[in-house]
């Protein structure tokens, strides 16, 4: 019984190990000075900004390009939401690492 709920813990760790390393590639993109420049600055400011101000553009009030407008409103947040879903992730990866090493460690000191 307590192989098997180690061996449940060891999977459980290498599941969350893979978001934690998902993070680290992430947080290491976020370090980049060219993803800062192309992304957070370029995408996620300018390009942001940009949509908006043409939402209001008495030149882009048809229908079709208020669509196209929502559109690219919605992938701009999308994507700075699935960045923010990476980063939680893994923090709750890190601390599950944590707590099933704990578990594991108290079920082999139960074994012996």
């Amino acid at each position: 019984m307590v192989d098997q709920q180690i061996e449940q813990i060891e999977l459980s760790i290498e599941a969350a190990k893979a978001n934690v390393e998902k993070m680290e590639a992430l947080l290491r993109l976020i370090d980049n000075k060219d993803f800062k420049d192309i992304i957070d600055d370029g995408y996620f400011r300018d390009e942001a900004a940009r949509v908006v101000i043409l939402k209001a553009d008495p030149e882009m009030q048809e229908a079709k390009y208020q669509d196209q407008l929502d559109k690219s409103i919605v992938a701009i947040g999308q994507l700075r939401q699935y960045f923010r879903s990476i980063m939680q992730m893994g923090r709750m990866a890190e601390r599950s690492i944590r707590d099933d090493e704990e578990t594991r460690q108290e079920l082999l000191a139960e074994a012996v």
